[in-house]
């Protein structure tokens, strides 16, 4: 028989699973939608901060939105150039 505490820790990590899934397939059907391909480096001085390698812009400033990247990035003008190539 499992305690009261395993139960609500087993019923946490099933949820933690599903919710883990849930985000994965969100992006997985929208990534067309966000541009997160870009190369990253460390923010200097930050443990879990990261800006994009050719603007320098941070990453939650971002926000995977291509018009978020500074207009001069080289991502951002090679994005624009394959989106205007293919129309």
């Amino acid at each position: 028989m499992l305690l009261p505490q395993t139960k609500l820790q087993n019923a946490y990590t099933t949820i933690n699973k599903r919710n883990f899934f849930n985000m994965n397939n969100f992006y997985n059907i929208h990534k067309h939608r966000f541009y997160i391909d870009y190369p990253q480096e460390k923010l200097d001085g930050e443990l879990y901060k990261y800006k994009c390698a050719f603007c320098g812009i941070d990453t939650v400033t971002i926000d995977g939105m291509l018009e978020n990247h500074s207009p001069t990035c080289e991502y951002r003008l090679q994005k624009e150039n394959d989106a205007n190539s293919d129309t």
